[in-house]
């Protein structure tokens, strides 16, 4: 098996520095083989830096919430409907991971989650839910995605949703090799989920991040939109 992060975000996104190459080079120091992007708003290339493995992904903010589509080549325009956005992932043959989607202060803040009632209505072209998000502040929320999950039979995955290098192998899973989108998911499909202690289990790692990470983040979007600073 190899170790893979999910929810990564790279300079390509408002609201982080991190260049591809220092990803890589904090990825091979961890024994981390695969990295999965999630940009907001932004694509960037797909890449294979010092035998660490990144995979473009992007998180878009749709008219009804944020949506991660993985294993995409273009990128998708922010604003779009859902349905909309789901379908753009789809012709390019991505995957469609719905991240934090019971994260309270998301939904009281800025509106960028997606309600339950769009995730019932899109349940069919989700590929995974992303049950352990670890920006995600009250544990209640990585829960109720979790049972969200379970209820609906769908596929899980767990995120570290890093801004920063620091942050990347706070949640981490194990998973067989794989050399396409389909074969991911299906190795994604056949890890044991199931709890074993308050934090790991033999296949993933959760652990909730630094609020102080969350702020330099915060101060890292205000500074480049200020500057005008681009990827």
């Amino acid at each position: 098996m190899i170790k893979a992060v999910f929810h990564i975000h790279s300079k390509y996104s408002r609201d982080s520095i991190s260049s591809l190459e220092k990803i890589a080079q904090f990825c091979q120091k961890k024994n981390i083989q695969v990295v999965l992007l999630a940009d907001h708003d932004n694509l960037a290339p797909s890449a294979t830096i010092n035998g660490v493995r990144i995979i473009a992904g992007e998180e878009i903010k749709t008219a009804q919430g944020e949506i991660i589509g993985l294993f995409i080549k273009e990128k998708i325009a922010a604003g779009l409907p859902l349905t909309e956005t789901i379908q753009k992932i789809k012709a390019q043959g991505g995957l469609v991971v719905i991240p934090h989607p019971f994260n309270s202060l998301i939904r009281r803040f800025s509106g960028k989650r997606i309600s339950a009632q769009n995730l019932q209505d899109n349940l069919a072209n989700i590929d995974a839910i992303e049950i352990f998000n670890a920006r995600n502040v009250l544990a209640g929320d990585n829960q109720k995605a979790l049972e969200f999950a379970n209820q609906y039979h769908k596929t899980k995955i767990v995120g570290s949703d890093a801004h920063l290098i620091a942050e990347i192998d706070n949640t981490y899973f194990m998973i067989n090799n794989f050399s396409t989108s389909q074969e991911f998911l299906t190795n994604l499909a056949s890890l044991d989920w199931t709890v074993k202690s308050r934090r790991a289990s033999a296949e993933f790692h959760t652990k909730t991040a630094s609020i102080f990470h969350q702020f330099l983040s915060l101060c890292i979007r205000i500074i480049k939109k200020t500057f005008l600073i681009k990827a």
